[in-house]
């Protein structure tokens, strides 16, 4: 009995322990195998019978529909570049865009008015354009001032930027040192040549020194000292046909009664009236009956 339970127990033990795949028993039951997932199709990657002809072939062809058809003729245009010349292009002109200024709309508020125009280098005020009143050419300081002030009110409302302002007000100051220059050279230029085209035009050297002399005589006549400045600072006091005319003047008004209230003049209608006389007359037509 002993024997049998021991060769019983030993048999049990030799099936236990038996490998997998011995002989000596069958083995368990391996579960199934479980198949890989399938790989999704890439986002926004239409079919391919989606896409036309026009897009086979190249990377437009991988873009949704929507995207195609919203920039078609954009993206045919691209067609025959690399996708990485187009990626260059869109950052470069990305980063462009940020730089990019612009104008502010109709109901921009005051402090983005002002960003815009510090971005610009518009001054918002004409003294923002600190224009040198030196560079006048001629004139007192405080004339000059005055001239460099109206320049920049000029150009502040024409919207120019601080650098445009003063480039053009250089210009204009420059502009009128040439235009002082030029008078002061045809100003010595009439005075030497004034003799010789006085007695040129008066036929002879008496008629010459007459003329001059009624002339100064009518100069003193008016007394206008600052009119006299203003004719040799423009060169009309050396201008034949002015000093042929006021010597006439003279000349007609010395011919016969004098000036209102002069002695043996008549009561005139006018006063300032010009004098009459037949020289008068045919010089300056009628003036008066």
């Amino acid at each position: 009995m002993n024997d049998f339970f021991s060769c019983f127990n030993s048999q049990r033990l030799t099936l236990l322990c038996a490998p997998d795949g011995g002989g000596g028993g069958t083995p368990p039951a391996q579960p199934p195998a479980t198949p890989p997932p399938a790989t999704p199709p890439p986002e926004n990657t239409p079919p391919a019978d989606e896409a036309g002809e026009e897009w086979k072939g190249w990377w437009a062809g991988q873009l949704s529909k929507e995207t195609r058809d919203k920039h078609k003729d954009r993206l045919l245009g691209l067609k025959g570049k690399q996708l990485g010349e187009v990626f260059d292009e869109y950052f470069s002109n990305s980063d462009k865009l940020k730089e990019a200024v612009v104008f502010p709309g109709k109901d921009a508020k005051p402090e983005e008015v002002a960003a815009f125009l510090k971005r610009m280098d518009i001054p918002a005020s004409a003294e923002g354009y600190e224009l040198d009143a030196k560079l006048v050419p001629e004139g007192t300081d405080e004339q000059r001032g005055q001239a460099a002030a109206e320049i920049a009110a000029v150009i502040h409302r024409n919207g120019l930027t601080k650098k445009q302002g003063q480039a053009i007000f250089a210009e204009y100051a420059k502009m009128l040192g040439d235009i002082g220059r030029n008078i002061e050279a045809q100003r010595k230029e009439q005075a030497n040549t004034f003799e010789a085209r006085l007695l040129r035009e008066t036929g002879g050297e008496k008629a010459a020194a007459e003329t001059r002399e009624y002339f100064k005589r009518a100069l003193v006549a008016l007394g206008d000292k600052a009119l006299v400045e203003k004719l040799e600072k423009t060169g009309m006091l050396y201008d034949t046909s002015l000093v042929r005319a006021f010597a006439d003047i003279w000349k007609a008004g010395n011919q016969e009664p004098p000036l209102p209230g002069g002695t043996g003049g008549s009561e005139e209608k006018k006063a300032g009236a010009l004098p009459m006389g037949e020289e008068f007359n045919k010089r300056y037509g009628e003036r008066r009956k």
